[in-house]
């Protein structure tokens, strides 16, 4: 005579063993998704390929006209960044004011390459948008420039380059 063997508590075991597998590799994939479209959603909208040729244009304006006005602006005070959205001040203010409806730009700051002062400035008096302070604080500032140009183009999309001058 054969003895039959209860299978029934194995297959109840094998199949909760493989389902909690299976959880644990969508649990992963998941928190793997949230990250990649986090990703995406900022380097969509900060330094993206068309920012960063708009931002060298201003930038190589900066650097062969303009040069001397940003060391002066930009140490004068205490704040460490300038605006210069209206050109105010600029040798070639006309240039610049055509350059900026041309590449549609909203905020062009010029800082020191640590942001600190000017993320400070927008966290306490909120001079600039939300958007501009969240891009700062996520900067590499691990560089050996002095000077970096933050723009905010109209369309919502920053970008950041490190200036040649001083």
């Amino acid at each position: 005579m054969e003895k039959k063997i209860n299978c029934q508590g194995f297959s109840l075991l094998e199949t909760l063993i493989v389902s909690i597998f299976i959880v644990g590799i969508l649990l992963v994939l998941y928190t793997q998704y949230i990250y990649l479209q986090k990703n995406h959603d900022r380097t969509s909208h900060y330094n993206s390929v068309t920012t960063i040729y708009n931002t060298k244009q201003m930038a190589n304006f900066l650097e062969s006209k303009e040069a001397s006005y940003v060391i002066e602006n930009i140490g004068a005070g205490d704040t460490g960044f300038d605006d210069i959205t209206t050109c105010q001040g600029l040798v070639n203010m006309d240039y610049c004011q055509t350059l900026l409806e041309v590449l549609r730009v909203k905020t062009v700051l010029l800082t020191e390459n640590n942001p600190s002062k000017l993320i400070a400035e927008i966290r306490d008096n909120k001079t600039y948008s939300e958007n501009i302070y969240n891009f700062l604080k996520q900067l590499d500032i691990n560089t050996d420039k002095k000077y970096r140009l933050v723009i905010e183009y109209q369309n919502g999309e920053l970008g950041s380059l490190n200036l040649e001058i001083g």
